[in-house]
């Protein structure tokens, strides 16, 4: 499974929208900013998880012979290896 699909499959089992997300985004940084300037954002992260930094992290990782894996606290089904 592509990380995309994961996080798409993850938002629907939550029942959680991209917008949700945006709003305990920007509540987290705190800056006054309303969820919309954070809805891009969220939607390229999903659309595209693996965007330059995250692919330059991953090969970094992957060189010290290391793997990524994405646990989810509150499944059975927890764990997500790419």
């Amino acid at each position: 499974m592509e990380l995309s699909e994961a996080l798409e499959k993850r938002l629907e089992e939550k029942g959680v929208t991209k917008y949700a997300i945006a709003k305990q985004l920007a509540e987290a940084e705190g800056k006054g900013k309303a969820p919309t300037a954070f809805t891009t954002r969220v939607g390229k992260i999903i659309a595209d998880p693996k965007g330059r930094v995250f692919s330059n992290l991953e090969e970094v990782i992957k060189l010290l012979g290391g793997e990524i894996y994405i646990r989810w606290t509150d499944t059975k089904d927890q764990s997500i290896h790419w």
